[in-house]
C-alpha cells in the first residue's frame, strides 16, 4: 500500500464529465472528516499552473495533490482518495485487488482506456477532444 497523503487532498475532476462529477460526489459524501477538496478542472477560472500541475496533463488524467504537494496521478490519484474516505465495500474490494501487481496494471489500463474516451461515452465529442482515427 502507498504511504498515506497528507490532508487535505485537492481532486481535480472534469466537472463536465458525468461520471466523473458522480463519483467525485459519492466520494465527498463518504469524507466525514472533510479530507478532500473538490476541483473542477472544466471551470472557467480554473488555473493549472497555480496547483504545480501541467495543464495537458491534467485534463488527460484524474490528479489529486496532497497538503505537502504531492502529485498522484492515474490509479495512484484512486488509491490517495479512497484513504480519505469511510471505506465501503466496493472500495476495499477494488483496494485488495489493486494491490495485486497484475490486477494494478489492468486497473491502470482501463482507467486509461476510460479517461481517453470519456468524451465519446458522455457524448461531448469535437474534432479537440476526439480526433478522427
Amino acid at each position: 500500500m502507498m504511504p498515506k497523503p497528507v490532508f487535505p487532498l485537492r481532486i481535480f475532476f472534469d466537472g463536465q464529465c458525468p461520471f466523473c462529477t458522480r463519483e467525485v460526489q459519492y466520494y465527498l459524501t463518504r469524507d466525514p472528516q472533510h479530507n478532500l477538496i473538490s476541483v473542477d478542472i472544466a471551470s472557467a477560472d480554473f488555473n493549472p499552473q497555480s496547483y504545480g500541475l501541467d495543464p495537458v496533463a491534467v485534463h488527460a488524467v484524474m490528479h489529486a495533490v496532497d497538503a505537502t504537494g504531492k502529485i498522484y496521478t492515474r490509479v495512484d490519484a484512486f488509491l490517495a482518495i479512497w484513504q480519505a474516505t469511510t471505506p465501503s465495500f466496493p472500495v476495499r474490494l477494488a483496494q485488495a485487488l489493486i494491490a495485486i501487481p497484475p490486477l494494478r496494471k489492468i486497473a491502470d489500463i482501463l482507467y486509461m482506456a476510460f479517461a481517453r474516451n470519456r468524451y465519446r461515452l458522455t457524448g461531448r465529442c469535437t474534432p479537440q477532444s476526439c480526433p478522427p482515427g
